[in-house]
């Protein structure tokens, strides 16, 4: 009995961290590792088998080469004390062993996506707020012009931030564009009570209630959180994904294609919009030191000195500016997945991480049913990664792992087939 109730449990933590990774990530991480704990008492009972899946045991390579390599790497100090973040990854055999039914991994999903929802209410109160603080603080000195509210709404987005509602949205979209039973998920209502309305047959009054659409309520708000975070990274990558994801749905969703225009236009119109965008031409011009400096004149450099690597984490703002110093300061990363993997790994690091996201999007291509939402988050952090280094972000690690292990999850029960079977709905 102890073991079947550590089961629920396991479970029970499981869906916890994924609400809570969404926004909190040590509240995440704790129950992540509840989770783990209860599945590690489940399995010494015998009640249940821990699984790895294979692109578990990738994330364990990766982990093994990046210690080795980071010990004999140009800083090994800096480096070995910021592997620990690696560990986090483990919610891919967590994942993958405590979601046993296709019921389970919907639950966990949305969960995920609500609480991502949470996170970009945060940042539609917190940004505009904090950076108009900021701006009438000055207004009435004379630092006021190097303190504009447009420039300060800019700065208070982050790379995280970006990412988690991107993942959010695209994830919220791909499930409401479901064909099957998760269409309906659409169709939900958030119930209201307000006011008081006379009850039928002049009796007592009763409490108004008003239905608003859950989905698409959620949808909205994590579409604008998104662009108030001002991370063009993730606004291509959410294009792209988008783009792709709806296809024909996008004439049969005749609602949403004028939304989303609607919504491109409005955001254009903000001025701390167009000035992002005005300013992507900047990271494409070597002698800006952007972006484009990094990976054609510092990653080649490394690159030729280091082919085996220099080490995790192990670069810093001295070592680029001494190849090129039109580098920003304090950059101490290269802002590509790719580029970074191969200057901080070496070439055979850059491969293996090019296997393991493969995998990685093969198991949640054939984990669940058109449109794969699965797919498309995972999808959506790899786009991310060729013009952002998301790979060493403590937040992004944590939902990667759960994603994956997902996705593996459902990659195992994609032959339960029948309807009611494994606690899904018929189409």
């Amino acid at each position: 009995m102890y073991g079947e109730k550590c089961n629920a449990w396991a479970f029970w933590c499981l869906l916890a961290s994924a609400f809570c990774m969404g926004f909190s990530l040590p509240l995440g991480r704790l129950g992540l590792l509840a989770a783990a704990a209860c599945l590690a008492v489940d399995a010494a009972r015998g009640r249940c088998r821990l699984r790895m899946p294979l692109t578990g045991w990738l994330w364990l390579a990766l982990a093994a080469l990046a210690a080795v390599v980071t010990a004999h790497g140009l800083n090994p100090g800096k480096g070995l004390g910021k592997l620990d973040k690696l560990v986090w990854f483990m919610g891919l055999p967590v994942a993958a062993s405590v979601v046993d039914s296709r019921a389970r991994l919907w639950q966990v999903l949305r969960a995920l996506i609500y609480g991502l929802a949470v996170q970009a209410l945060r940042v539609c109160i917190r940004n505009p707020l904090n950076a108009l603080a900021i701006s009438e603080r000055f207004e009435k000195t004379r630092m006021a012009v190097h303190f504009p509210f447009a420039h300060e709404l800019i700065l208070q987005g982050n790379l995280v931030d970006g990412q988690r509602v991107m993942v959010g949205l695209v994830g919220a979209v791909a499930l409401v564009m479901g064909g099957n039973a998760l269409a309906r998920l659409g169709t939900r209502r958030l119930v209201l009570s307000a006011g008081r309305e006379p009850a039928e047959g002049g009796g007592e009054t009763r409490a108004r209630d008003f239905r608003i659409p859950l989905w698409p309520l959620l949808i909205g708000l994590l579409a604008a959180a998104e662009i108030l975070v001002m991370k063009r990274g993730s606004w291509f990558s959410t294009a792209l994904v988008l783009i792709a994801l709806g296809g024909r749905r996008l004439l049969r969703w005749r609602w949403l294609l004028p939304a989303a225009v609607l919504l491109g236009l409005l955001a254009v119109g903000v001025a701390p919009v167009r000035q992002r965008l005005a300013d992507v031409r900047t990271e494409f011009s070597t002698g800006s030191g952007g972006r484009l400096a990094m990976w054609t004149e510092v990653a080649p450099v490394l690159l030729k000195a280091h082919p085996w690597g220099i080490g995790f984490r192990a670069m810093t703002s001295e070592r680029m500016r001494a190849i090129a110093p039109q580098i920003e300061r304090d950059r101490d990363h290269l802002h590509s997945n790719f580029v970074e993997m191969a200057v901080s790994l070496g070439w055979a690091g850059l491969a293996l991480y090019l296997v393991w996201m493969a995998f990685l999007l093969r198991d949640a291509l054939v984990a669940n049913a058109a449109p794969r939402p699965l797919f498309w988050m995972i999808l959506a952090i790899f786009l991310n990664g060729v013009v952002e280094y998301n790979f060493a972000d403590a937040e992004i690690i944590i939902l990667l792992g759960l994603l994956g292990g997902l996705a593996a999850a459902g990659r195992r029960l994609r032959h339960t087939v029948a309807a009611g079977q494994d606690g899904t709905l018929p189409a």
